[in-house]
């Protein structure tokens, strides 16, 4: 049975048990700490997936569960969106090493707000640290994380993913705007330069590395201008994936209480023109699997399709 381990990080320095689903839940909706700290209060438990048909002699079962392992930051809140406060649980390292090889996990998912900015202890510093440790556990065949923050991307975390092979080569780098004008209204504590440089460094120094993204059309105060530098560097870095979003007001925000609102109509012919331009490039990003054999993990029936 090939099974999945997921490591959730917290934002700060206070540790409790967790559900990932209550946490995530929490995040999309938009809940304040006291709703947080009530709906995280679920015990974790597997979650043993269906099976479509496949090869018989292929298992394709896989369990997932889910512990918060230590702390991140959280000084680097939106200016955008509500991001909750703090959970999680700090847990003994070496016993989850044990655990893991024991019991047969095969993929570990180190999972978090600005997963990246991780501060550890005097044998597990940073996160560079953190996924060395990671990628040293017996049996495990692949290592993610998700979400770091551009700002924390540090070159000694580059490095480590370039030599461990065990980490997968998708990163999702959180572009969400592409002007510096705006990601200074976002707090997004970056510049275009800073990114693209980034993004290029990363691209270079890693084998065989691509990158997904977030994009947020129609900010506050976005002008056409503005959004064209977006489109510049979609088309300079040529993302794997892109999540598109067109921004709507989340309630207690700064960026909520602006009065200059781009209108409706404005966002949604920039979101088609982002979009027409991400479509653009599927068949380039398609064209360099052709011939090759990649690996895979099924998780499940498809949510669209039922016959896979």
């Amino acid at each position: 049975m090939k099974k999945v381990f997921v490591l959730t990080f917290a934002l700060c320095a206070a540790f409790a048990f967790t559900s990932c689903k209550s946490s995530l839940d929490a995040y999309k909706s938009g809940y304040n700490e006291a709703e947080l700290a009530k709906n995280n209060q679920a015990e974790i438990a597997p979650v043993e997936s269906a099976t479509t048909d496949v090869d018989p002699n292929v298992d394709t079962t896989y369990r997932t569960e889910k512990v918060v392992l230590s702390s991140g930051e959280a000084g680097s809140l939106r200016a955008f969106s509500v991001v909750c406060g703090s959970f999680g649980v700090k847990a003994n390292a070496d016993a989850l090493k044990e655990q893991l090889a024991a019991e047969g996990y095969k993929e570990i998912t180190l999972l978090g707000q600005n997963v990246n900015s991780y501060k550890g202890n005097e044998k597990i510093g940073n996160f560079a640290d953190l996924l060395n440790e990671v990628c040293k556990i017996n049996g495990i065949e692949r290592v993610n994380f998700i979400s770091p923050h551009p700002k924390d991307f540090t070159d000694d975390v580059i490095e480590v993913i370039a030599n461990n092979e065990k980490i997968t080569r998708i990163i999702h780098l959180p572009l969400q705007a592409g002007n510096t004008k705006v990601l200074k209204e976002m707090n997004r504590k970056y510049t275009k330069e800073q990114y693209l440089e980034l993004a290029k460094k990363m691209l270079k120094r890693i084998p065989g590395l691509v990158l997904s993204t977030d994009i947020i059309v129609g900010f506050p105060g976005e002008t056409d201008e503005e959004f064209e530098d977006t489109l510049d560097v979609v088309r300079e870095i040529n993302f794997e994936q892109i999540f598109m979003f067109i921004y709507s007001v989340r309630e207690g925000t700064t960026a909520a209480e602006r009065e200059d609102q781009v209108l409706e109509d404005i966002k949604h012919k920039r979101f088609d023109s982002l979009k027409a331009l991400v479509e653009s490039q599927i068949a380039e990003n398609n064209q360099k699997y052709v011939g090759t054999i990649q690996k895979v993990l099924v998780e499940g029936p498809s949510k669209n399709n039922p016959e896979l």
